[in-house]
């Protein structure tokens, strides 16, 4: 049996009183400390297991700052549940560690019809999103459980879906940049291939609602880093005024090689929706005054409480689905940033049995 703190503890009391007395006194406590020990193997062995389930959790990949936090709220909230209703659920990431799930359909379509998961947790993919929910739709008719998170579907089936508010990710970007701009001054929106993208149009229109009447140029790009930087460069080489005070990047494509962005902290004011790890080094050195993250984590925790729920308490009371909305982190936030994705890197999986 494993030493817990209490037993390890007890077993120094003598070293540190001495004598008899003490002696006495930390047999005792080291008595006390193996009976309730005891009392709980007791406890555990009077359980039983009330069903066991396995459930899988799958992003687009590769892992991110988004991925990553799902996977960790949905490892966290099945171990909340296994001990609530004694249950053994048997979680594991089924996430790409390279490439998309576009470029992992034939791996994917094997695993996801050949295993067999109770429930599944899924972020269907912008790209080729018809096989995959054609592949999902079938599973659902066989009785797997599913949710999806991220973005929704091409295709219905019942589930439960917690969609990104891309449109409100946009406006709290650009609500923050104009809370830290240095001075009056235009504001410019590293848009992307917005004009072909549902998600990026979204943040921009939600970005150019924020800004209103405040003066605004947005500026298109190839979704990619050499091209984002690029374009990031040019506008301030055409800026010769140095109108430009703040940027929002509705994405973090200029972030992803650490690039050197033409400015020093103070000079402006920047925001990135949907960072990446590869944004931390700009929030240190003031590049970046903050990032806006979707409720990655959150997603990932309701979608495990939606899963069991369905396959375990149908009669208990249907879980709250409280509003999920983005999160603006600032640079002063930065330990808390780091400290969470050291947390989330911690990848854990395998059953999860509330007898041990």
């Amino acid at each position: 049996m494993p030493r817990s703190r209490e037993f390890s503890q007890a077993l120094c009391v003598r070293r540190q009183w001495g004598g008899r007395a003490g002696y006495r006194n930390g047999t005792l406590i080291l008595a006390a400390v193996l009976t309730a020990l005891c009392i709980k193997t007791t406890k555990a062995q009077n359980l039983e297991i009330l069903g066991e389930y396995s459930l899988g959790v799958l992003g687009e990949g590769p892992r991110d700052f988004t991925d990553t936090a799902v996977y960790a709220g949905a490892f966290d909230a099945a171990e909340a549940l296994s001990l609530k209703y004694t249950i053994r659920l048997n979680i594991v990431s089924l996430t790409p560690l390279a490439g998309t799930i576009a470029e992992s359909e034939a791996n994917l379509r094997s695993l996801l019809t050949e295993t067999p998961f109770d429930g599944l947790a899924v972020s269907p993919p912008s790209e080729k999103p018809e096989w995959f929910a054609r592949t999902l739709r079938a599973l659902s008719e066989k009785g797997t459980q599913l949710t999806t998170f991220q973005r929704q579907l091409s295709a219905p089936t019942e589930h439960i879906s917690f969609p990104a508010d891309n449109h409100a990710a946009g406006y709290l970007a650009a609500n923050e940049t104009l809370k830290r701009l240095p001075r009056r001054g235009t504001i410019a929106i590293l848009a992307g291939n917005h004009s072909e993208d549902a998600v990026l149009a979204a943040r921009l229109e939600g970005a150019v609602a924020a800004l209103g009447r405040a003066p605004h140029t947005v500026i298109s790009c190839a979704p990619d880093f050499n091209s984002a930087l690029e374009a990031v460069r040019e506008a301030h080489r055409a800026d010769r005024d140095r109108r430009i005070r703040g940027w929002i990047f509705l994405d973090d494509w200029p972030l992803r090689g650490q690039g050197d962005l033409p400015w020093q902290g103070r000079d402006l004011t920047a925001v990135a929706i949907e960072a990446s790890p590869a944004s931390l080094p700009y929030l240190r050195n003031g590049q970046l005054a903050g990032v806006v993250m979707q409720p990655a984590y959150a997603w990932g925790y309701a979608s495990v409480v939606e899963l069991v729920y369905a396959l375990h308490d149908r009669t208990g009371e249907a879980p709250a689905r409280p509003e999920m909305v983005p999160v603006f982190f600032s640079r002063a936030e930065l330990p808390d940033i780091e400290a969470k994705w050291r947390d989330w890197q911690r990848l854990r999986s395998g059953p999860l049995d509330p007898l041990q």
